[in-house]
């Protein structure tokens, strides 16, 4: 996890800690909040609320957009980032037009462009990026309109778009993915576990 000091905000006294643990640490600092940390893959287990995708290959979105379209959660987001250029794609699973457009977006790590993500001078796009993902579950609790964006940090540029369907409050809590985990908000229950194994 060394690498990843400089570009995910993971401190120094984290290092040979596996993610899950490290990121229930910070959550934990930053919050107060007792989460439940369980290293593990996903199982398939129920996705449903706010679904937040954070993953590093198309691979890994590809088969969590199984899981969101056999569970139908109310929302799901998935942020993408490349070097400078990161997008947050808004679906409605119950909404076929919005599953159609989001699918069009969907592809095999194979046909991906290969950006580095994790360059140390980008971590400020990471942080943007989040900052976006961060306002867009803020719009979607309080009841407000939720749509997609994709900033270029290189041209400072942001265009809005995608999803801006108004969101009814969440009644059934939120499930984040990240690079290696699962942080669902059951209210109360939550919970954070690996999407893949391995040591960071």
């Amino acid at each position: 996890m060394k690498v990843n000091l400089p570009n995910q905000w993971y401190r120094p006294d984290l290092v040979g800690m596996n993610k899950t643990d490290a990121l229930w640490d910070i959550l934990h600092d930053f919050t107060g909040v007792e989460l439940k940390a369980h290293d593990r893959h996903y199982d398939k287990d129920p996705l449903r609320g706010l679904v937040i995708s954070c993953v590093d290959s198309m691979d890994a979105r590809l088969k969590i957009w199984t899981e969101v379209k056999k569970y139908r959660p109310d929302l799901y987001l998935d942020s993408r980032m490349g070097a400078e250029v990161g997008k947050v794609l808004v679906v409605t699973p119950s909404d076929p037009t919005s599953c159609r457009k989001y699918e069009e977006d969907l592809y095999p790590s194979t046909e991906a462009l290969h950006a580095p993500c994790t360059a140390k001078a980008t971590i400020y796009c990471a942080a943007g990026l989040a900052a976006y993902v961060g306002a867009i579950v803020g719009a979607y609790v309080n009841g407000r309109k939720v749509e997609g964006v994709v900033v270029d940090w290189r041209l400072m540029t942001v265009v809005r778009g995608g999803g801006g369907k108004r969101t009814p409050r969440p009644e059934e809590g939120c499930v984040f993915f990240t690079h290696d985990l699962v942080y669902q908000d059951s209210s109360p229950p939550t919970r954070v576990c690996s999407w893949s194994s391995g040591p960071p």
